[in-house]
């Protein structure tokens, strides 16, 4: 005879007859309700004894965003979107400061008789009456002072016996070939009375210790277009930086983010110098990318 189970459900009673199973099916059965046992209690105990203070909080689409851009570096910002919109900062600064990377220290302070500031005459390449108003001019104004047709200035032609310019701040005499060719339109007079050049120097030694992430993107990147950057920086006389873009490139958009941070983590800079005139310094450097 074989074995029943007896359920009672109020009035009713319900026999239901056990299947006969072997050793080893006995064995699996009893594994089986086990584990149910076991998982059921581990689900309870999670569900009751789980502590208050751990609280699961799901963030918007909002609340994420604004999360991502608290924690964005704000040059690593600038970057993103100048490489989504690479012309939008193709405009050249109004006030730009162009400095020459010649070092001036040493040379002496033009006369205030010698400065094309106050001695210079446009001769224009207008009408009857603009060409009489220049010939009417002071005979003491020579062509050392004047542009020419072309508008390109020549501050250090010499003519005559009278010394030029570059005579004056040189102390040295030119000789009769640069006299004949002009060479002395080679050179140029920086504006600033400051003694910049070691300043600028160290401030590009700074700037390139930062360029070893440009670098191992050329050695595993061959085949990237190469190029130049030209990227736009303000500064105050603390050394601080105020306003910094990328002007434009011509290489590629690989190059843009890590030549930008090469600039941008250069700073803070040390503070110009007292006798710099200005209020704050602009610079348009130009990064170069070569093999």
């Amino acid at each position: 005879m074989g074995k029943y189970v007896r359920i009672r459900l109020g009035g009713f009673l319900m026999i239901v007859p056990l299947p006969q199973l072997n050793d080893e099916q006995q064995k699996l059965s009893l594994a089986i309700l086990v584990s149910f046992l076991l998982n059921a209690v581990i689900i309870l105990f999670l569900i009751f004894f789980t502590p208050e203070s751990v609280v699961h909080t799901t963030f918007s689409d909002t609340q994420k965003i604004i999360t991502l851009n608290l924690e964005e570096d704000e040059a690593i910002k600038k970057a993103k979107e100048l490489l989504a919109n690479p012309l939008a900062n193709r405009q050249m600064p109004d006030d730009a400061k162009i400095l020459s990377d010649v070092e001036s220290k040493g040379l002496k302070e033009i006369p205030d008789e010698m400065k094309n500031s106050q001695t210079i005459a446009v001769a224009p390449s207008g009408g009857i009456e603009e060409q009489s108003k220049i010939n009417n001019m002071d005979e003491s104004k020579t062509k050392e002072d004047e542009f020419d047709i072309t508008k390109n200035v020549r501050p250090f032609l010499k003519t005559g016996d009278k010394p030029s310019v570059m005579d004056y701040i040189t102390g040295n005499k030119s000789s009769n070939i640069e006299k004949n060719t002009g060479v002395g339109q080679l050179y140029e007079l920086s504006t600033y009375r400051w003694n910049f050049a070691p300043y600028m120097l160290k401030w590009k030694d700074k700037m390139t210790g930062k360029w070893y992430e440009i670098t191992s993107r050329i050695n595993f990147y061959q085949y990237a277009n190469l190029g130049k950057i030209l990227i736009y920086v303000k500064m105050d006389r603390h050394g601080k930086l105020l306003d910094s873009k990328v002007l434009e490139y011509d290489c590629d958009k690989s190059f843009v983010a890590p030549a930008y941070a090469s600039v941008i983590n250069s700073f803070p800079l040390d503070p110009l110098p007292e006798t710099f005139p200005d209020e704050f310094l602009e610079t348009t450097w130009t990064i170069t990318i070569t093999n």
